[in-house]
């Protein structure tokens, strides 16, 4: 629903959002909030004079996340809790003007993986299973960045284009994208809490991770169906029933070799991607962290700025294209920010476990 500018409003918001983002209980963190302008946070008693009787800009419930806002923090740690971020730090980036895409951002996105599965289509029709193997990992992750963009509706398009997104992709990457929509939202508001399924993976070694790919797959869907509204029930079931026939064609009534391939490369990209889409950017650290990051330029770029993590947290409702920037802004403002790298330069993923923010 939207947020409306009625009496009483941003009140009924603080009390949404406590219950959200604030953990209750020994060894978490106590604090409360008020919305300000713009959708960010601040603690009761501080809220400047300009600030001062006005109400949030219009911001989207969509499920039971908060789309589209930018969390600033002001937490206190109880004694013995590692050291989290700073509000005033958070509150010096600035990060709305990284929210719009060019015309041309939005047609590099919606094309990202075009490229990919036309020439591992190629690949697999000559016989080179091995390069178009390698080019549906490029398939799968670039189908990830548009699926995830297209999760916060931050392309830059009307909903409803969004949602014919979430559809498309569910039919190439064979699993319901709105129900990765459902379990990902409830991720950010409930990040690596107990009932947060999504991040279940990341509390696994990394082996039984991998081992429990496909129970991952099969427990979002369940997850999703049981969280999601009406609305998104119906997108699930369509999506489903979309895949269904997609794989029954592709082994049963088609005889074309590269489109099996391609289903049997998807399939077991969704069996991994607990492991590569969660484990990764979230093994290690504590509920209500932001995540893992990376930096390096090589890195960036062969994971097409996936590992942008803790970032995305931060600033939902910027765009993938835009988190690099966000990286630049954090390293000047909260350089200890990079101390949590999905993977250390030095070789190998990286377990640092200090904790360097909460939200």
């Amino acid at each position: 629903m939207k947020v409306s500018d009625e009496p009483g409003t941003s009140r009924r918001l603080a009390r949404h959002i406590g219950r959200a983002l604030t953990p209750l209980g020994k060894g978490r963190l106590r604090s409360s909030w008020r919305p300000r302008a713009g959708g960010a946070l601040i603690p009761p008693g501080k809220m400047p004079g300009s600030m001062a009787g006005q109400r949030p800009a219009a911001t989207t419930w969509e499920g039971q996340h908060l789309a589209g806002v930018s969390y600033s923090f002001d937490t206190q740690p109880l004694v013995g809790e590692r050291p989290v971020l700073a509000r005033t730090a958070l509150q010096t980036i600035e990060w709305r003007d990284l929210v719009a895409l060019t015309p041309l951002e939005k047609i590099w996105e919606l094309g990202l993986g075009l490229p990919w599965l036309i020439l591992s289509l190629w690949c697999y029709a000559r016989g080179w299973w091995w390069a178009g193997l390698a080019c549906s990992f490029y398939v799968f992750l670039t189908g990830l960045r548009q699926s995830h963009n297209a999760q916060h509706y931050s392309l830059g398009l009307p909903r409803r284009i969004q949602d014919c997104v979430l559809f498309a992709l569910s039919m190439l990457m064979l699993a319901s994208m709105h129900a990765v929509q459902v379990t990902h939202l409830h991720h950010h508001r409930h990040c690596l809490e107990d009932e947060d399924g999504e991040g279940a993976t990341a509390r696994l070694p990394w082996w039984r991770a991998l081992l429990a790919g496909p129970l991952f797959y099969t427990r979002l869907h369940v997850s999703a169906w049981r969280l999601g509204s009406r609305r998104k029930r119906v997108w699930i079931a369509t999506e489903l029933t979309a895949i269904a026939f997609v794989i029954a064609f592709s082994f049963c009534f088609a005889a074309c070799t590269a489109l099996r391939w391609h289903v049997t490369a998807m399939l077991a990209g969704e069996c991994l991607t607990g492991f590569f889409a969660v484990w990764t950017v979230h093994h290690g650290c504590e509920a209500h962290e932001p995540g893992r990051t990376q930096r390096g330029r090589w890195l960036i770029l062969v994971s097409y700025s996936m590992f942008f993590h803790a970032e995305h947290h931060l600033f939902p409702a910027v765009p993938t294209a835009h988190l690099a920037e966000v990286a630049r802004r954090l390293d000047a403002a909260v350089p200890q920010i990079r101390q949590r790298a999905v993977i250390s330069l030095g070789g190998g993923i990286s377990h640092h476990t200090t904790a360097v923010v909460k939200l």
